[in-house]
């Protein structure tokens, strides 16, 4: 299993903190995002993890 570079990871979850905070996100950052998604799921638990729990 491969592993992300620290900053690349670092600057993954503060583009999945701004999603969640429902702040603005360039498409270049999603694109990003949707790169590293692919290559690894584990990515996507940040999401369920961090976004607020809705009724």
């Amino acid at each position: 299993m491969r592993y992300l570079n620290p900053s690349t990871r670092l600057k993954l979850n503060e583009i999945i903190l701004r999603i969640n905070n429902k702040q603005n996100v360039t498409l270049s950052e999603r694109i990003l995002l949707s790169k590293y998604l692919e290559k690894y799921p584990y990515l996507n638990l940040l999401f369920k993890r961090r976004s607020p729990k809705f009724p």
